[in-house]
């Protein structure tokens, strides 16, 4: 009888460790994308989370919210074939285990509302960051200007303008 105690206990113990380490694997990641100018905040910035060059597939514990709601009512949960879609004043917040990532920005012609006429797809560098375990990361993302204005590119950085 003792050692069938010990055995369940031992077996407990092994799938609460396990459990542990599931949920410890996965961090949170913040991407804002803070208010812009006028029409600007209607045209979407698609969010691509690749590892390993290979697009992200089960993106599926996103949320994402407007920023400037009272207590962070989630505003609109858009996923569009496994790509993020933020709006100004939105931020997506999602759990990713540790690793390397890279992250690229993307607006094509047809959802730019002939913003700037058709200058192409507008789209930011790639962007790598190393998630480790514990660690919050938060990530900014802004539409590329010059003194002109808005010049059809995506900004990807880790600090709030």
């Amino acid at each position: 009888m003792n050692n069938s105690i010990r055995k369940c206990t031992i077996i407990l113990l092994v799938i609460l460790f396990f459990q542990g380490c599931l949920t410890e694997k996965d961090i949170n990641i913040k991407i804002i994308r803070e208010e812009n100018n006028g029409r600007m905040n209607m045209i979407p910035s698609e969010i691509y989370i690749y590892q390993n060059n290979i697009l992200l597939k089960n993106i599926n514990n996103v949320k994402i919210y407007n920023i400037y709601e009272i207590n962070n009512k989630v505003f609109i949960n858009k996923i569009k074939n496994n790509v993020i879609v933020l709006f100004g004043g939105n931020m997506a917040s999602l759990k990713l285990p540790s690793g390397e990532y890279s992250i690229k920005i993307s607006t094509p012609i047809i959802d730019q509302q002939d913003y700037l006429g058709e200058t192409g797809n507008w789209e930011s560098e790639l962007y790598n960051i190393n998630i480790k375990h514990g660690e919050e990361n938060i990530i900014y993302i802004y539409p590329g200007s010059n003194e002109k204005g808005y010049n059809g590119s995506w900004i990807i950085t880790k600090d709030e303008k």
